[in-house]
């Protein structure tokens, strides 16, 4: 008699990885978001997240990145430097890293809309 321990394996590794996503992760990110928040007023960070919606849809329809192969390191590049010429236009102090994880969001909520949206 054969016996699958894959179902095991797979139970002893989630049981491991959820205390640590718990103690570490969550904590990390929701400090992050604090800081990103007391540099920024709440609307200065909505104007923000508006800025990135526009260049991620701005990245996507211009005929620039229509026929290259790979684009999608260009795409980012492009909506990445007018967010953040856009927040140094208005004065706003911003994060790299925050504004490139927007970026990113905005790409999976734009392909995935299959995902449950949290505001």
């Amino acid at each position: 008699m054969k016996i699958d321990v894959t179902q095991i394996i797979i139970a002893v590794i989630t049981a491991l990885i959820i205390p640590v996503v718990k103690m570490y992760i969550i904590p990390l990110i929701t400090a992050q978001i604090a800081n990103i928040k007391s540099k920024m007023t709440t609307s200065q960070w909505q104007t923000v997240l508006k800025l990135v919606n526009d260049g991620v849809k701005a990245a996507e329809t211009l005929p620039e990145f229509a026929n290259l192969e790979k684009a999608g390191t260009q795409k980012f590049a492009y909506a990445l430097e007018s967010v953040k010429s856009a927040c140094e236009k208005y004065g706003f102090t911003y994060d790299e890293t925050a504004i490139k994880n927007a970026v990113q969001s905005a790409w999976n909520d734009l392909y995935n809309t299959n995902t449950v949206k949290t505001v």
